[in-house]
């Protein structure tokens, strides 16, 4: 079985602050809260996708080799401007890029964050993006339509691939001595 065909319906974070990120994701970008889990985890419709920010695991730094593009298929402009007036700090500013236009800027845990908008028709960089053509157009479509996220997030946090440290220490147990070893 392949994953073609099969769309990414959600993308994990992590944050040292979970408050601090609901306050940036929700009120400065403007992307609705569907679901908060209480010093665990929040989650947004991220528009066909969902955005999991997860509390940072104790000890565990955050990764910064991997960032995040929201596709603004119009109006880029305006958009940059607005997310400028709610308090983005942008790190790239709005620049032609070989694959469109676009703008970078860091969430509160320093998450690196793109818009994008895909060149127009009849732009000679439209070739240089024909790996992504098809998601882009998908994407277009969803957004021109108002169609929701493909799916809505679990209510449970799924298992963590990395077992988390607990607090509590355990008591040694006792039990029969293995072959060879001393107690």
């Amino acid at each position: 079985m392949s994953l073609h065909g099969h769309g990414v319906v959600n993308v994990w974070l992590s944050s040292g602050d979970l408050e601090r990120s609901k306050r940036f994701y929700r009120d400065t970008l403007g992307l609705p809260l569907l679901n908060e889990e209480p010093g665990e985890a929040l989650h947004f419709d991220a528009g066909g996708s969902v955005l999991s920010l997860h509390i940072q695991v104790p000890g565990e730094s955050l990764s910064k080799s991997s960032w995040l593009v929201f596709c603004i298929p119009h109006d880029l402009d305006t958009v940059y401007e607005d997310l400028g007036k709610s308090g983005v700090e942008w790190d790239a500013p709005l620049q032609d890029l070989p694959f469109g236009r676009g703008a970078m800027f860091l969430d509160p845990d320093g998450n690196e964050l793109w818009l994008w908008e895909t060149p127009k028709q009849g732009d000679a960089r439209r070739s240089s993006y024909s790996q992504v053509a098809p998601l882009v157009e998908t994407l277009t479509a969803r957004l021109r339509t108002g169609a929701p996220p493909a799916t809505k997030p679990a209510p449970a946090r799924p298992a963590s691939p990395k077992p988390r440290p607990t607090t509590a220490k355990k008591a040694p147990t006792k039990g029969p001595a293995k072959k060879g070893r001393k107690r």
